[in-house]
């Protein structure tokens, strides 16, 4: 003989809100899930914007050093820029303005090419304390042209009748030295200018 079971109404709710309560879990886990990847998402930007931040800082760091480098490099002793100075330019002696520019002039034996056609150059700028030029020591290039190298530390005497711009016959035919009237030793080497001529330039010791 079989018996009869009798479910109450209340067991099925029970048994359909059993049902539903997995599936309420399911429905929040990808919810949860997503709302993680979301976090991770948005922590992820900031760090990333951060990296190309600090990449963009340091590429604009790199660009202004080697704009700036490249502006120290280009101006450094590039005496071939500046002016040359106003003819019959005389040191410590010739009047100048605070708005007068640096300028470069020529010094030293004469020479076929040069600045003002010698061997050496020196700057000139305006003293604003006392308005006159100052400039600096003639400069000459390293190693001297052969022409003007003496052949020892102590060139002889120039023979008589040696001045500064009087004939020469033999081009760069040796340094000699001379006395000058202050005392100093010039040098002297007999040269053939631009102009096809050959004569004595003489000057303050340039070697």
């Amino acid at each position: 003989m079989k018996s009869l079971v009798i479910v109450p109404r209340w067991a099925g709710v029970l048994v359909a809100a059993a049902w539903l309560v997995p599936a309420c879990s399911s429905d929040n886990q990808p919810s949860g899930s997503g709302g993680g990847g979301g976090s991770s998402s948005s922590g992820g930007t900031p760090a990333t914007g951060s990296s190309s931040g600090g990449a963009g800082s340091s590429s604009s760091s790199g660009g202004q050093a080697s704009s700036s480098g490249g502006g120290s490099a280009s101006d450094a002793g590039d005496d071939g820029g500046m002016p040359l100075c106003p003819s019959g330019l005389q040191d410590k002696i010739t009047a100048c303005t605070a708005a007068t520019p640096t300028c470069v002039k020529g010094c030293g034996p004469d020479l076929a090419t040069g600045v003002n056609g010698n061997l050496g150059q020196k700057t000139c700028a305006c003293n604003t304390g006392t308005m006159v030029y100052n400039c600096q020591p003639c400069a000459y290039p390293s190693p001297l042209p052969s022409c003007y190298a003496p052949s020892s530390t102590t060139p002889p005497a120039c023979a008589a009748g040696v001045a500064d711009k009087t004939a020469c016959t033999t081009p760069c035919s040796g340094v000699c030295t001379l006395q000058s009237d202050a005392g100093k030793t010039q040098g002297c080497v007999c040269v053939m200018l631009a102009s096809g001529t050959t004569q004595w330039t003489c000057a303050t010791q340039w070697w």
